[in-house]
């Protein structure tokens, strides 16, 4: 009589189920959003401001800016441990995108100190889906996640880089019921610090 074994299947369930719980957190995409400077060169670097903000069309709290650029945080140090000796965060809920700058000096401030980065996220879209039209079919009630980063030289004011990054979530069934934008913002997260990184 032939012995079937489970091992395989089971084996083959559970590298399905790890290669799924990978995808809400992969990182997203970046993309150039105009010409790109011919060299940009970021290594020299060695101080972060962050500043998050949302469009005005887009519902976050200041909590929920502060966990996002907290995120980044983490996926900096993650990517590239030590790469910067300081960081300051700022948030702000509501700004027009392309306006002025949030983390711009206000004039008569004074310049700001040599191989200090700005990095100016103003978030654009968050679409937290449909949890049911997600379980129901692959590619209904997706989540989104869309922002707009410069890259500023903040002793100068000269913008170095200005980039979309981008998040979706379109997986189904169970996995796609169980997922939440939370899971989703760390592929966001991640993509955000390629693009600081200059990756």
């Amino acid at each position: 009589m032939r012995r079937t074994s489970r091992h395989p299947s089971m084996l083959g369930i559970l590298a399905l189920s790890l290669l799924l719980a990978a995808c809400a957190e992969t990182a997203g995409s970046v993309r150039p959003l105009g010409p790109e400077p011919a060299t940009v060169e970021l290594a020299g670097y060695r101080k972060l401001v962050l500043a998050t903000s949302a469009s005005p069309a887009v519902a976050l709290t200041e909590d929920d800016l502060q966990r996002i650029s907290r995120l980044i945080l983490t996926k900096l140090h993650e990517q590239a441990p030590g790469r910067f000796e300081s960081f300051d965060v700022r948030v702000s809920p509501s700004i027009v995108v392309g306006a002025v700058r949030p983390s711009e000096p206000q004039a008569g401030a004074g310049a700001a100190e040599p191989g200090l980065l700005g990095a100016e996220l103003a978030i654009t879209r968050y679409e937290r889906g449909s949890a049911f039209a997600r379980m129901m079919l692959a590619g209904l009630g997706q989540i989104h996640i869309d922002g707009e980063l410069a890259l500023v030289d903040r002793a100068s004011g000269r913008e170095l880089a200005r980039k979309i990054v981008s998040k979706t979530f379109a997986w189904g069934g169970l996995y796609g019921g169980l997922t939440d934008i939370r899971d989703v913002e760390e592929g966001f997260a991640a993509a955000v610090a390629s693009a600081i990184l200059g990756r």
